[in-house]
């Protein structure tokens, strides 16, 4: 089974990153978030949307809120996807209000139902991989 090679542990804080395609229409580009095994689902920083479009006229969410550790913040949608390593695990983008997330975040909800991640924070130097779904499962 192949391993992603995308994956990447920022030193120092031993953050679990990787680089996903955001595309809007036409339009993609890259976006660093955060592989949360403790969110149920992906949301991305407004600050990540780089100026596609503003915040306040993206579409309320389904239930406009969602919470994290730094607290609860608004939530709007916009019609795009989510991709990584040619694989489209998200469709519908969940967007932050501007300030509420340090980093965009992968979750339970979409990210690890096609994915295999595998934490190994015990090791002197932390270990993080991203392995695709095996095939039939």
């Amino acid at each position: 089974m192949a391993r992603y090679p995308a994956t990447e542990v920022v030193p120092d804080y031993y953050l679990p990153l990787v680089a996903v395609t955001l595309t809007v229409g036409n339009r993609s580009f890259l976006v660093k978030a955060l592989v949360d095994s403790g969110a149920d689902g992906s949301v991305l920083r407004a600050e990540s949307l780089k100026g596609l479009v503003p915040f306040s006229s993206l579409p309320p969410a389904s239930g406009d809120e969602a919470a994290g550790a730094g607290g609860a913040f608004e939530i709007r949608r916009l019609g795009g996807t989510l991709t990584f390593a040619q694989v489209e695990f998200r469709h519908g983008v969940a967007v932050a209000e501007p300030g509420a997330l340090p980093v965009s975040v992968l979750g339970r909800d979409d990210f690890f139902r096609h994915f295999v991640v595998r934490f190994e924070w015990f090791r002197d130097q932390p270990v993080f991989d991203v392995d695709p779904r095996p095939p039939g499962v």
